[in-house]
């Protein structure tokens, strides 16, 4: 019988505090319990930091790695589960916290790295727990490390040359070869749209829930050319794992060239718009003038035919009278 049953069988009955106590813990207990998720595959998601803060009005912090975005139970059809368990206890963690910091960050430096551990954790670990490799907290984390330094992202595609610049463009049918050269599946490989060049953006790798790579449904295939772009290198203070900070990103988006960002072309000022527009009138005043100039020579050299000829005809008229 549930622990909610009994509760309501024992009501009207004195029983001891204690007892009392112990039953209310057991029907929280209860009541927090939550059903195990239903889901098909894990999804494991890489993010470049250098577009994530491309794009961002905060505080960033960029690094040279792909860092995890995090491990996510994913569904072929449907939507992913989520929220399954609202609670997160960090001291379980405590003792991988150093490399968390390191491959794990929150980009965004206006809040700690624990306030996305922990939103990771009840969004998307939190329904993972039907599968024992990461039933915990500790070995749900554990698992997306071990995940991590097994594909590191940044070697597979250094190894295929591409790398981070901010001049040569990659097409994603590119990105997605080295990855399936490394992993032998394909990846789902997602990109920033902005208005110039697109920034590849994340890189995810599907798994089975015994943790083989798998091909990820509907992976990605286009010839949409995109750019690595590489770290800013204005205002930034480098760190001994080679990673820079910065707490202006508006500078980031100011400096085209060091930044990996594209620029529209510059319109003309306001004294090469005046120097235009006077050549373009120059030219249709001196075309119109050579029209006026030829209509009045061809006028006028009709009318010193007409002349001669009637000179002519005036000329005979006096050699030949009536």
């Amino acid at each position: 019988m549930p622990v909610t049953s009994r509760l309501c069988c024992l009501q009207g009955i004195d029983l001891p505090f204690s007892l009392r106590l112990l039953f209310s813990v057991l029907f929280l207990l209860e009541c927090s319990h939550v059903e195990a998720a239903s889901f098909d595959y894990f999804t494991l998601a890489f993010q470049w930091p250098i577009t994530y803060c491309s794009d961002k009005n905060t505080n960033c912090y960029q690094k040279h790695i792909w860092t995890i975005h995090g491990l996510w139970p994913s569904n072929k059809n449907g939507r992913n589960p989520d929220y399954c368990n609202n609670t997160f206890d960090g001291s379980q963690i405590t003792s991988i916290k150093k490399t968390l910091d390191k491959f794990w960050p929150n980009l965004d430096l206006t809040k700690k790295n624990t306030d996305f551990w922990s939103y990771e954790w009840r969004k998307h670990g939190s329904c993972a727990n039907s599968v024992e490799k990461v039933s915990t907290t500790l070995d749900y984390f554990k698992k997306a490390l071990q995940l991590a330094k097994q594909y590191n992202v940044t070697s597979i595609l250094s190894k295929k040359k591409i790398t981070e610049n901010n001049i040569k463009t990659y097409t994603i049918n590119d990105v997605q070869s080295a990855m399936e050269g490394s992993t032998r599946f394909k990846s789902n490989i997602i990109w920033n749209e902005n208005k110039c060049t697109p920034l590849l953006s994340e890189i995810r790798i599907c798994f089975s829930k015994t943790f083989d790579v798998i091909d990820c449904p509907w992976p990605t295939k286009s010839i949409k050319e995109v750019k690595y772009p590489a770290a800013c290198t204005k205002n930034l203070k480098s760190s001994k794992e080679g990673e820079y900070q910065t707490t202006n990103t508006h500078n980031f988006k100011e400096s085209p060239t060091s930044c990996g960002q594209c620029t529209k072309p510059k319109p003309p000022d306001n004294n090469t718009a005046d120097e235009v527009e006077v050549t373009s009138l120059s030219v249709f005043l001196l075309i119109a003038l050579v029209f006026v100039l030829y209509v009045f020579f061809k006028k006028c050299k009709r009318s010193s035919y007409e002349q001669i000829s009637d000179t002519m005809k005036s000329d005979e008229n006096q050699l030949h009278p009536l």
